[in-house]
């Protein structure tokens, strides 16, 4: 006879954590996206945000960012703003700085740019003590993703 694992206080289905990802497109007049997003009432169930590109980087004025949202609020959040892409490993709206007339490098250098950017968030979230186990888990689950597609885009 096994033991079940004793129960960590967090939703966790097979091997999921109970935070989704949402990606959307933000306006980047913004100052703060924590501010927004309560303004909004989301403040609740979006646990964790990072911005996936440089703010002057896109001309339009509006600003890719990745969510993590608690699971049963995703209709919420999806009903104040529209998903970008349907599948996370797409990063081809991401606009970075890096010039690259080759288009495999571009898609390497989107990937490695978004990679750092969730490493240095997560360091901030560590770091500051603020964010939950469960939130600590959405980024080891997002990293893992993004190495794992990051070695697959170099060999």
């Amino acid at each position: 006879m096994t033991s079940q694992p004793k129960d960590s206080g967090h939703k966790v289905l097979g091997d999921k954590v109970s935070l989704e990802t949402l990606r959307i497109c933000l306006p980047d007049s913004c100052p703060n996206i924590g501010t927004y997003l309560e303004e909004k009432g989301l403040s609740k169930i979006v646990r964790e945000t990072v911005p996936l590109e440089n703010t002057a980087c896109r001309p339009e004025g509006w600003i890719l960012v990745d969510l993590a949202v608690e699971r049963e609020g995703i209709p919420l959040v999806q009903g104040c703003f529209s998903s970008v892409s349907s599948s996370l490993d797409d990063l081809s709206l991401v606009i970075i700085d890096e010039d690259s007339s080759d288009p495999e490098t571009q898609k390497w250098l989107r990937f490695f740019w978004v990679h750092s950017n969730y490493l240095r968030q997560n360091a901030v979230a560590k770091e500051s003590g603020r964010a939950s186990a469960r939130v600590l888990e959405w980024y080891q689950m997002r990293l893992d993703k993004l190495s794992m597609v990051l070695m697959q885009n170099r060999a």
